[in-house]
């Protein structure tokens, strides 16, 4: 059978599959045609930038047959496009190894037991909690943390801490009925402490400017206010006809609505409510570009089953001053 292989590495390598064997050029779309009988198929990435890259060399193995990796890889991404097309999305694969005087050891009270939580000092992030009855979590974030600081509400656990590149990393953990969860595991840009909250910024890193703000509160139960935001204040216009879409997008993406409007004509952003909006496109992960020779084709990819995302394919028509007359779903 034959598939349409695509791969889009995230730095420079080699890449060896059956009898392929090329050298790939980091953030650029390479296709190839493979036609197999086998089910299995696994694709290794060597990383060639040896001077600044420090990743290790890694494997996937692909089920064409359920066209999903065979396990869940966080560096990698495989999404499945119309007629056969699957797209790998591959990031640098590192290996946390905390060293064994770096681990350090809290005790806390909160949910109503003691629990002990061990974590990395000057170290990439790794943390384990755990109780007398034999209940735990593990976590880990590839980011150098120099030290963790905590609050405990009624039943969470808030840590963070700085890394090396002067971000934060934040981790809640919650406790009930008898079981760990991670609720919250991320980077952000800027964590500001205060008397009873502490309130973080990050950046979307999206075309448009946008950021969140967060708002943590402790008392007695850990609450969170997540804002919309512009990180100089104020949100970038696009103008150029090609970006346009992936503007409108992003704008759709973090439920900026108002602005998402300011790239359609009126006609059809007087026909569009914030509801419509926000259900026709439902959640989706970020725009991609379209493996198809239509340049006037964008892809938005979704979360999907069995350890693979989905690209939807939509049609934009714009009109004499670039504004989106028409989105068409493929």
């Amino acid at each position: 059978m034959e598939y349409f292989f695509h791969i889009k590495p995230a730095f420079d390598c080699a890449v060896k599959a059956q009898n392929l064997s090329t050298h790939l050029q980091s953030n650029k779309i390479h296709s190839f045609l493979l036609n197999t009988s086998q089910t299995i198929l696994p694709i290794s990435f060597f990383p060639t930038n040896s001077e600044y890259n420090t990743s290790l060399n890694f494997t996937v193995v692909v089920n064409l047959k359920t066209k999903c990796l065979n396990s869940k890889m966080p560096n990698v991404d495989l999404i499945n496009f119309p007629n056969d097309n699957i797209l790998l999305i591959a990031r640098e694969f590192f290996i946390a190894n905390p060293k064994p005087f770096s681990i350090q050891s809290k005790t806390f009270n909160f949910s109503g037991i003691s629990h002990n939580f061990f974590y990395s000092k000057n170290s990439p992030f790794s943390m384990r909690i755990e109780n007398a009855s034999h209940e735990f979590l593990d976590a880990d974030y590839p980011k150098r943390i120099q030290e963790l600081n905590f609050k405990t509400s009624k039943n969470s656990l808030f840590c963070y801490g700085k890394t090396f590149q002067d971000s934060y990393v934040v981790c809640i953990i919650k406790h009930k009925d008898h079981k760990y969860s991670l609720t919250t595991l991320e980077e952000v840009d800027l964590l500001e402490v205060g008397k009873d909250k502490i309130i973080t910024f990050k950046r979307a890193n999206d075309m448009l400017g946008h950021a969140f703000t967060k708002e943590y509160t402790f008392s007695p139960n850990l609450g969170v206010e997540t804002n919309l935001v512009y990180d100089e204040n104020e949100n970038v216009l696009i103008h150029k006809k090609e970006i346009v879409p992936y503007a409108f997008f992003d704008a759709v993406k973090t439920k900026d609505f108002d602005l998402a409007r300011t790239y359609l004509t009126e006609e059809l952003g007087a026909k569009l409510s914030d509801k419509h909006l926000g259900k026709f496109f439902g959640e989706f992960l970020f725009s991609h570009q379209s493996l198809s020779k239509n340049s006037d084709e964008i892809a938005l990819i979704y979360d999907d089953e069995n350890s693979s995302k989905i690209a939807k394919i939509f049609s934009i028509s714009q009109d004499e001053n670039d504004k989106i007359s028409n989105i068409l779903q493929v």
